[in-house]
């Protein structure tokens, strides 16, 4: 995000720089058919600093780390903790303790008729600014106002059908004659209570973020503001939730996207621990390529890796063996690639650049989201090389060890394959 400028055009989000997706989203009926939705469970144990009331649900949707947070309700009051405060004090805990690699802010708002908005709409928001916080003196009203132009995302607009507005945010639910005129002059479609705030901290701290949000009520309409949001709120919900899904369904089904994905794991740094040894290979190992050439049912290349300590807490890392690393030709350098199992995937780096390469961001997600335990044994299929280097595997975890078929099983061909999961 950027303060405006001359030019309209934003940086687009680069395709492959996703893997850690944050949600924010301020009241509880807007987050919990998201949860429902991506199969969110609530973190056992908080984040947060003690005190704080803020909820935060993770998880992993096909390759995607989700966590969702809202900031809970109101010790005293019972009520949704909604508003500017509460959000960007959430955002800036979660950017603080999560490190997201992009944020959504989706929730409701209120849209204007003169402006095209309708209930139900969905708004992918262009800019954002403040309408309540008012000083006349020169510079720091353009302070106070704080507008922001959000993160192009050509690819959202392009494939679903939301509209685009200018998004105008308040401490009110209603709107006084001060506010009116500042949301006039800020030219915005929509209003809410917490997406400048959001942007605001994502600002500060270099995070893209982008801003989804539904129409509950009109606010130059004929009904009370508060009537029509509650009247609206559930139903509307849903347009979000659809909306929302729709954005991360974007990445995880190529069908629905020609161009290239949104949303896809990220590259990120490898640490070169070159010192610690690679595990050492199965008792059945003579020093041939038996784990290269012995094929599958499927007759894909793969390796097997019996899980030592090296591989799980702290270091959580994954060598290739040197004699399966000609089947990865390019790269020599860092890499996506993503892991499937069990029917979800997982989004890691390949350290292809370092002495002795390894699987490393992103596999302690993967030992860790499947238990994985020393003794255990994962067999790595390679399923899929990609033009631009980026490699998916398909793992089989094989609990206490690999079985005999597999140990003994040099000369076979593939007109004998192996099938180890039925």
């Amino acid at each position: 995000m950027a303060p405006p400028s001359d030019s309209d055009d934003s940086a687009p989000i680069p395709a492959g720089a996703i893997s850690k997706l944050l949600i924010v989203i301020a009241m509880q009926t807007e987050a919990l058919p998201l949860v429902n939705k991506f199969h969110l469970v609530e973190a056992e144990e908080s984040i947060f600093p003690t005190g704080a009331p803020w909820i935060r649900y993770h998880g992993n949707y096909k390759g995607l780390h989700v966590d969702l947070v809202w900031p809970g309700k109101d010790p005293v009051l019972g009520v949704d903790c909604v508003g500017t405060v509460s959000a960007a004090l959430v955002t800036y805990a979660s950017i603080q303790s999560l490190k997201p690699d992009l944020i959504i802010n989706a929730g409701t708002a209120g849209g204007f008729k003169a402006k095209g908005a309708d209930i139900g709409d969905v708004y992918l928001a262009s800019d954002v600014a403040f309408h309540d916080r008012r000083i006349p003196i020169p510079v720091f009203d353009m302070y106070g106002i704080g507008t922001r132009k959000t993160f192009a995302t050509p690819n959202i607009l392009k494939e679903l059908n939301l509209k685009v507005g200018k998004l105008s945010t308040g401490d009110s639910l209603d709107m006084s004659p001060h506010d009116e005129s500042a949301i006039l002059n800020n030219d915005a479609t929509v209003k809410d209570m917490e997406g400048a705030a959001v942007a605001y901290v994502a600002d500060m701290f270099s995070t893209p973020a982008i801003f989804v949000k539904a129409v509950t009520d009109i606010v130059d309409g004929e009904k009370p503001t508060a009537e029509e949001f509650l009247q609206n709120l559930v139903a509307v919900t849903a347009a979000l939730d659809k909306a929302v899904t729709e954005v991360m369904e974007l990445d995880t089904d190529p069908t629905k996207l020609k161009a290239k994905p949104i949303i896809k794991p990220k590259v990120e740094p490898c640490d070169d621990d070159d010192e610690l040894p690679p595990p050492p290979p199965p008792a059945s190992g003579s020093g041939e390529d038996w784990e290269a050439t012995t094929p599958l049912a499927a007759g894909n290349p793969f390796f097997t890796a019996l899980i030592a300590k090296s591989h799980l807490h702290p270091k959580f890392q994954m060598w290739i063996p040197p004699r399966f690393q000609h089947r990865l030709a390019e790269p020599e350098a860092r890499t996506a690639a993503v892991l499937h199992s069990g029917g979800k995937s997982w989004a890691t780096s390949y350290c292809g650049h370092l002495k002795m390469k390894k699987l490393d961001a992103g596999w302690s997600e993967f030992a860790v989201d499947n238990r994985l335990l020393v003794g255990d044994a994962c067999v790595f299929e390679l399923v899929a090389m990609g033009a631009a280097g980026g490699l998916e595997f398909q793992v089989q975890i094989l609990r206490g060890g690999l079985p005999a078929e597999v140990v003994t099983s040099k000369g076979l061909t593939s007109d004998q394959p192996i099938l180890i999961v039925d």
